[in-house]
């Protein structure tokens, strides 16, 4: 019954408004409404719903009711409960002359941030309250995007206020990033206190006027490694001494050879003093080799207490500059390891290297592959003692080594022949006869008893005696 009132209602303002006196003043149109239409008017909003009232804007909207009182027709409307903001919103941006400011009290009554953010669209619309308003929605999304849309006429310092305590670090940073006239240090305050790393090192990349060293603090005292080298890397102006520090306390050996590498003006003697208490001798070694101007001394002391022989060789054979003392006290470090390799990579290579020293080191080490590489490729050494012992060792092969390169191996002879067995003998002489700075051959032979004798025969005569012998077979 009620809805068919209406429809009369309604119907009988459409016929009214045509009757509506059109006064046009400088070529604008003004309706002037009949009093009968005004009367139907008020009628209809004391009987309609809010969906009546928002038949009626479609009606407007549609069919062109010229007549109708917007301002009054917004009241109603707002005054209606359970109001679709559609309709709100559809009055403001379709009906000429509608109060927005009317409009803006309902939509801010819906309490939806996104409804208040989109009706700030209109050209007119009372901003401050909206403003106000959007606040109480505590959405810090949309007052973020009320902030930058509207930077010039909203409080911005209340407005960042409400985003930093919300502790939201992707926001925080957003309105930083976003906001002119943001108060950037009292929101890299508020980023900070989130704790999250990443959003501290955006914050101090793309804020401008952010506060570099403070964003540094947690950085490091979070001690993520990544997190800081691109902090070092990528912001000028960073506190590379705070960095450096951190990496040397949460860092590899490795993290901290990399920073000194890679990052431009980096603290090397901060940096060297963190490889050294790794105790990582790969990266004392590569510090000390890669790195300019790093301590060569304090390097080299530190690589000469890791007991690791290759890169104590490493460091002596590629290190430059490096002065005889050095060199000494690396030989001595090498010496105390026993690993026979490196020894003997260490009197071959390392120029000035500490013969001596090292030739007692490989003596002791008993092992006959190095010690006849030694004794056959180290000039200075005492071979007389390497020989001695390489023959009290015992393995054939490597005396079989000696005996085809060592110049004097013929003064061994008798130690050997009283050493080892025929067969082994038999296979140390065939190596010393092919000894080319030897003058004799060497032959086994035995006594009536059975003994094992030799004698020599000098190298020329059985030659003279092998070709005669080769020519009286071809007569």
């Amino acid at each position: 019954m009620e809805q068919e009132v209406f429809e009369r209602i309604l119907n009988l303002l459409r016929m009214e408004d045509k009757k509506s006196v059109v006064i046009n003043q400088q070529n604008k149109e003004i309706i002037e409404p009949t009093e009968k239409f005004k009367d139907l008017e008020n009628k209809l909003y004391e009987i309609c719903t809010a969906e009546q009232i928002c038949q009626i804007i479609d009606e407007i909207i549609e069919k062109g009711i010229k007549s109708i009182d917007v301002v009054k027709l917004s009241k109603n409307l707002i005054n209606k409960n359970h109001v679709n903001p559609k309709y709100i919103f559809l009055l403001a941006r379709e009906i000429e002359g509608a109060p927005l400011d009317i409009l803006a009290d309902a939509i801010i009554n819906t309490g939806n941030a996104e409804h208040i953010f989109r009706f700030a669209e209109f050209k007119g619309a009372p901003i401050e309250k909206l403003a106000e308003a959007i606040l109480k929605t505590g959405k810090i999304d949309y007052i973020c995007y009320f902030a930058q849309d509207y930077y010039t006429e909203v409080p911005i310092d209340e407005f960042a206020n409400v985003v930093g305590e919300s502790g939201n670090a992707e926001l925080i940073l957003y309105f930083a990033e976003r906001v002119p006239g943001a108060p950037v240090e009292m929101l890299a305050d508020k980023i900070i206190e989130t704790n999250d790393i990443r959003r501290i090192f955006d914050f101090a990349y793309s804020v401008k006027g952010a506060p570099i060293k403070k964003l540094a603090e947690p950085i490091c005292q979070y001690g993520d490694v990544p997190s800081i080298f691109n902090f070092a890397q990528n912001l000028k102006d960073s506190p590379l001494g705070m960095l450096a520090e951190a990496v040397c306390k949460f860092g590899t050996a490795e993290n901290i050879y990399c920073f000194a590498k890679n990052i431009k003006n980096a603290p090397i003697e901060i940096l060297a003093e963190g490889v050294i208490k790794t105790g990582d001798p790969k990266y004392i070694y590569e510090f000390a080799y890669n790195i300019k101007n790093a301590p060569i001394e304090k390097l080299a002391e530190a690589i000469t207490k890791t007991n690791d022989a290759e890169h104590i060789y490493l460091f002596a054979g590629f290190v430059k500059n490096l002065s005889e003392r050095i060199i000494y006290e690396l030989a001595e470090a090498i010496s105390k390891t026993g690993n026979a390799k490196y020894i003997y990579y260490f009197a071959r290579d390392v120029e000035k290297a500490p013969i001596e020293i090292l030739t007692e080191a490989i003596n002791k080490t008993n092992n006959s592959e190095f010690i006849s590489s030694y004794i056959v490729s180290i000039d200075g050494a005492d071979k007389d003692k390497l020989v001695k012992n390489l023959i009290r060792i015992g393995k054939v092969e490597y005396i079989c080594c000696i005996a085809e390169y060592l110049e004097n191996f013929d003064r061994y002879l008798y130690l050997i022949f009283s050493t080892f067995n025929e067969e082994e003998l038999t296979k140390i002489i065939n190596s010393f006869n092919k000894n080319p700075n030897i003058s004799y051959f060497i032959n086994i032979k035995h006594d009536e008893n059975g003994k094992i004798i030799f004698d020599d025969v000098d190298k020329s005569e059985y030659l003279e005696t092998i070709l005669n012998s080769s020519k009286n077979e071809k007569d």
